[in-house]
């Protein structure tokens, strides 16, 4: 099952975390990607989230050299990310209008929610 960025950067996380040790090929087969995308995927870890990312030669898989706790935006379980995947997909399935009435649809009831947690 293919997954979007965010979850398999949660789910690289993770493998990291149980020490796994993943690397590009053995990732890429589990998600069905091609073992560059992995490899953009850990570059994007390094450079845009500051993962002190490192290959470990002898197990053939990658590790953090220290600890690191991901950017906020970034600390999202696997099965949240996998959720927000399943939105995005639903979403750009809407029409412009259908996507333009969830947007108002959203916004009074963020208003609604804000007003009651005031009230």
């Amino acid at each position: 099952m293919k997954k979007s960025q965010l979850a398999r950067l949660a789910a690289f996380d993770e493998r990291i975390r149980e020490r796994a040790f993943p690397n590009c090929n053995s990732f890429a087969r589990l998600y069905e990607v091609s073992p560059r995308t992995v490899a953009r995927d850990v570059e994007y870890m390094r450079d845009m989230l500051g993962a002190p990312l490192v290959f470990h030669p002898e197990r053939r898989g990658y590790y953090y050299s220290e600890h690191w706790n991901p950017p906020a935006v970034a600390e999202l379980s696997l099965g949240r990310a996998i959720r927000l995947d399943q939105i995005i997909r639903v979403i750009q399935r809407l029409t412009p209008t259908e996507r333009r009435e969830l947007l108002s649809e959203l916004r009074s009831a963020e208003v609604d929610l804000e007003y009651r947690q005031i009230a």
